[in-house]
């Protein structure tokens, strides 16, 4: 199966958050960095301006193998 991975940026440090997020879709990921950004208790919430989520590649686990997104 074919899953999209997906990331967190902190804008203020500049760097990446651990890619921890594997979807079937974008539109998926996009919900769920929604709904966490909506919690008033996350991170994400209180400094909304800092964080951005991005798509970072296509995970083939029955090759093991990863494709850049395009």
């Amino acid at each position: 199966m074919k899953v999209i991975v997906m990331a967190v940026r902190d804008k203020r440090t500049e760097f990446f958050l651990t890619p921890t997020m594997f979807v079937r879709a974008k539109g998926e990921g996009i919900r769920w960095f929604m709904d966490v950004m909506a919690n008033p208790e996350h991170a994400f919430h209180k400094h909304p301006g800092d964080f951005d989520l991005y798509v970072l590649a296509e995970f083939d686990d029955n090759a093991g193998t990863y494709r850049d997104w395009e």
